[in-house]
């Protein structure tokens, strides 16, 4: 069995213990704070879940190491998450328009949440252990396999399965959006701890924001109310000033991560790190694992969608996901 199969099939594993855990957790969890659920909800189950089996099938594959990055990269990796700040906002106002006269009993975190939380609880839950525990499984292990197969499709699948893995049908854009800068900053830099900065910034940004916006974000309608004023004719200028809001926003934030992104890639082409790396443990094309008899150089048609494995997953995933919207948009009570 190849390392891309090995890696499917290992992730298929990592979602049933997660959804098992989970699903154990939910009935102990219900008479507690909502504090000690956050907390013993990211402890209890996304470390075991996760990041262990991560670590031990790294370390069964003998992936190499990844050594301490430039301070300049950590920079340009913290710059970037603040960049993703801004376009989770933008992916929330084009969401908000697509569904927007559709009332959602949204499954993330919402900012009045967050404003309630215990700080330590906030720090630990949302802050730390996500990015740390999805970046090893996600980028670390996951994409770092499928790069034997193509970059950009192992871009697109780990991006897809992160979104799907978060069971919010509502905010997938979001998810999915995030996944994909998640992955260029590895596939550039090979380094799981740049995209565990990028995704650490990332949630912290988005926690402050949410402290500081909490019951504007309760009720995002009241931020337009007056511009819609101006724009009455319209057949619906609240979807309209969403999609609009959205995009602007978007192309703001493209203007920081972009730029950033192949910053980050010059650094690393004039450093000889990342995808740029030679030496001992890596091949001419970057990789940092030798090919596997039968395998394709990176760059090349994948062998990543004919994976059962991963057919597996997916179709596990989009499963929780209907259910979850069923939920999220009131079919289910």
């Amino acid at each position: 069995m190849n390392i891309i199969k090995k890696s499917s099939l290992l992730f298929l594993l990592c979602t049933g213990i997660y959804l098992m855990l989970s699903l154990a957790l939910s009935a102990f969890l219900r008479d507690v704070s909502q504090d000690a659920a956050m907390l013993i909800s990211s402890i209890a189950v996304s470390i075991p879940a996760f990041l262990l089996p991560a670590l031990w099938f790294r370390r069964r594959e003998s992936f190499p190491h990844f050594k301490a990055p430039p301070f300049t990269h950590i920079l340009i990796a913290a710059a970037i998450g603040v960049g993703s700040v801004l376009m989770n906002e933008a992916l929330s106002l084009i969401t908000g328009g697509i569904f927007y006269g559709v009332e959602i009993q949204s499954n993330s975190t919402t900012a009045a949440t967050i404003a309630g939380m215990d700080p330590i609880v906030m720090i630990v839950s949302l802050v730390l252990i996500p990015p740390v525990s999805e970046e090893f499984i996600m980028r670390g292990t996951l994409l770092e396999s499928f790069l034997r197969g193509s970059p950009v499709w192992g871009a697109v699948l780990t991006s897809l399965l992160f979104a799907l893995l978060h069971a919010a049908p509502s905010s997938i854009l979001i998810y999915f959006g995030l996944g994909m800068v998640f992955a260029f900053v590895y596939i550039i830099t090979r380094n799981v701890w740049l995209t565990m900065t990028v995704h650490l910034v990332n949630n912290l940004s988005a926690v402050i924001l949410a402290l500081t916006a909490a019951d504007a974000a309760a009720d995002p309608d009241a931020l337009i109310d007056a511009a819609v004023q101006d724009i009455a004719t319209l057949p619906d200028p609240h979807m309209v000033l969403y999609l609009f809001n959205g995009i602007s926003l978007a192309i703001a934030a493209g203007a920081i991560i972009v730029p950033l992104i192949f910053l980050l890639k010059s650094s690393c082409k004039k450093r000889g790190l990342g995808m740029y790396r030679h030496g001992e443990d890596s091949l001419e094309d970057g990789s940092l694992l030798p090919l596997e008899e039968g395998m394709q150089p990176a760059g090349r048609r994948p062998e990543l969608i004919p994976n059962a494995y991963l057919w597996l997953c997916l179709g596990l995933l989009i499963v929780l996901n209907v259910i979850s919207g069923l939920s999220e948009f009131g079919v289910l009570k």
